[in-house]
């Protein structure tokens, strides 16, 4: 690839590189069902108030480009999380939205509980 490859073309802006156009994901983390964000080839800004789902996007993201990825713990320990509270797919995958009170102790509380018994039909 040359410099010339990767300058910007009229109205292209370094079209010589691939670059993330979109991002989806399905029943990830807190966003329940279908959501899609569009990546703006020119550059596009996350932001938002703790606890939006900014670093959920970011793991799913790694999840998929890295086969070993670390999560984003300092946002769960931010907001109160404790450190051996990690993120994980399974959680992610389950939808893991804190904890509840369970007897005198705590348990995980999710969007999507784990299918118990055979598929329906």
């Amino acid at each position: 690839m040359t410099i010339a490859t990767m300058l910007p073309i009229g109205e292209l802006t370094n079209p010589g590189q691939m670059r993330l156009a979109l991002v989806q994901v399905v029943n990830w983390g807190t966003f329940h069902g279908a959501h899609t964000m569009h990546v703006d080839r020119n550059g596009t800004l996350l932001t938002g108030n703790s606890g939006v789902g900014k670093s959920t996007l970011f793991d799913a993201m790694l999840r998929v480009f890295d086969a070993r990825p670390r999560s984003n713990e300092a946002a769960a320990q931010r907001a109160g999380g404790a450190v051996e509270d990690k993120r994980t797919t399974f959680t992610y995958m389950r939808g893991k939205v804190g904890d509840k009170a369970v007897g005198e102790g705590s348990a995980s509380a999710f969007q999507r509980p784990v299918p118990r018994g055979p598929p329906s039909r």
